[in-house]
């Protein structure tokens, strides 16, 4: 992550998109720091909007910047 990016109100912003449905990244709290997200891993529930089949996940920053489109399989 860039620097200043892992403060909470940056953190809170960040979400993650799969499909059409934009879910904001859960903050899990622990000493010095967050578990959800990490520098290398982030976790989202799937919203029961999202059908199943295959499907673009993108991340998308406080700043709103996207990463690269990655197809994923939604199963039930």
């Amino acid at each position: 992550m860039p620097p200043g990016a892992q403060t909470a109100d940056r953190l809170s912003r960040m979400v993650v998109r799969i499909g059409p449905v934009n879910v904001h990244v859960p903050l899990v709290p622990v000493t010095g720091g967050f578990s959800n997200p990490t520098d290398t891993l982030l976790t989202v529930p799937v919203p029961a909007d999202v059908e199943p089949g295959r499907v673009e996940v993108q991340v998308v920053t406080a700043a709103g910047v996207e990463t690269n489109a990655c197809v994923v399989d939604v199963t039930d």
